[in-house]
């Protein structure tokens, strides 16, 4: 696979969001430590009025899992999704523990941008970044470019007995499984071979910010090389600020145990 092939980069994509949120904080669009209703009020329902913008960012919203039911219809609508956080009543007390948001947290992290910058995924990460950095990276393929996509493989498995025991206890939890799945949509697994796995053109044309951008490992290389530092004579994206805030660290330790989060796993601002 060389360096232009296109290939769905899974959270690779929450990196991206979280790029172009910082992008925003600084045009001060974007606090993070602002109450999502700030900018998003209808997500104050059923005991999330004080989640900050910053416990979305963090992994730390209680809203790993939806308990509605979705399809990959739901999903190319997105304001399905949005219903479902919006109605939601969160796992845990938001910003008093964590659990990797693994889907959520495209949708979630993804209104609260198009609320401030009036842009999708798609559009956002085209403005703030693709296209003034000639780089190619999508949330939503457009389907001229779908013949360059790399097949992923399922997940082999692993010669670590401990490591493949976590798997199986984590997938036999009822909030992992519909974390992975949002309620029905998609493979828990991922890739499984079906024509709703991340190998089918229909989820690659889809918004789901935080496991499907698609795009090459040299363009991700000028994206955050252009995130630190100058690119072709551009200014650096992003601030000394920014890059020290990013990278504090905001969640650590056991987690929820709910969720069971691996053993060492950190988030600071998006990941």
């Amino acid at each position: 696979m060389g360096t232009q092939t296109l290939a769905v980069v899974f959270s690779v994509g929450k990196g991206l969001m979280t790029l172009c949120a910082y992008l925003a904080h600084q045009r001060g669009l974007l606090d993070f430590d602002a109450p999502v209703v700030s900018v998003w009020p209808e997500f104050g329902a059923n005991g999330k009025e004080d989640t900050t913008i910053r416990d979305l960012f963090s992994h730390r919203a209680g809203l790993a899992a939806l308990d509605t039911d979705l399809t990959l219809d739901d999903l190319s609508q997105w304001t399905p999704v949005i219903r479902a956080t919006e109605e939601q009543k969160p796992l845990w007390a938001p910003g008093t523990d964590f659990a990797y948001h693994a889907l959520t947290f495209g949708w979630l992290t993804g209104e609260v941008l198009r609320r401030v910058t009036g842009l999708t995924p798609h559009d956002l990460l085209a403005g703030y970044l693709t296209t003034p950095l000639g780089a190619d990276a999508w949330i939503g393929l457009p389907a001229e470019d779908e013949p360059r996509v790399a097949f992923h493989l399922p997940r082999p498995e692993v010669d670590d007995p401990a490591y493949e025991q976590f798997v199986q206890l984590a997938m036999s939890m009822p909030a992992v499984i519909r974390a992975l799945n949002l309620g029905g949509a998609l493979p828990p697994t991922l890739i499984d071979g079906s024509d709703q796995d991340f190998n089918a053109p229909a989820v690659h044309a889809l918004q789901i910010p935080a496991a499907n951008a698609i795009t090459s490992a040299a363009s991700l290389a000028r994206i955050y090389a252009a995130a630190v530092s100058s690119v072709d004579g551009r200014p650096r994206l992003l601030s000394a600020e920014s890059v020290a805030d990013a990278t504090t660290l905001r969640s650590f330790g056991a987690g929820w145990p709910g969720a069971l989060t691996r053993p060492g796993i950190r988030f600071g601002t998006g990941s």
